[in-house]
This record gives C-alpha cells, structure tokens and sequence, in this order.
C-alpha cells in the first residue's frame, strides 16, 4: 500500500518548525502500536481530524542533525 500522506517540514532559523525556510525536507508517516513503545507520555494522544499530530523521531535523525547537517550552515538551528 502506498503512503498517502505526503509531507513536507520546513525548519527556520529560530529552530520553529514551520516558520521560515533554512532546512526543508520530504518526509513520510509510518505509524506503530503503542505497544512497541517503551514509554509512552501524558500527552500522548490523537483523535481522527485533529489539528495536530505528534510525532517521535530517532535519537539517531536527531544526532545526524545536530552533529552532520546543522553545524556546516550557521543558519540551521539544532533541534532537540
């Protein structure tokens, strides 16, 4: 089955997702069970048609951001 959720995120300067245009990627949604994750936050619930999404992303996308991309241009922020 192919994705049908096509997305695009785009990180500004101050580090915002959304706001501005330093970085941009295409990126794509694969979501799990509950049950594979280890911990699972307060917060961390979705309903059908809501506005907002929440995520989690790698330690290992975040270290190749913070450590490979981010430091050659001084106008990407890192991101935690």
């Amino acid at each position: 089955v192919r994705n049908q959720f096509p997305i695009t995120v785009y990180i500004g300067p101050s580090g915002k997702v959304g706001m501005g245009s330093a970085a941009k990627a295409d990126l794509f949604f694969e979501s799990i069970p509950d049950d594979f994750l280890d911990f699972i936050p307060e917060q961390w619930n979705w309903e059908e048609n809501a506005s907002f999404v929440p995520i989690m992303v790698p330690k290992f996308y975040l270290d190749l951001w913070n450590f490979g991309l981010a430091p050659s241009r001084v106008e990407y922020p890192t991101l935690s």
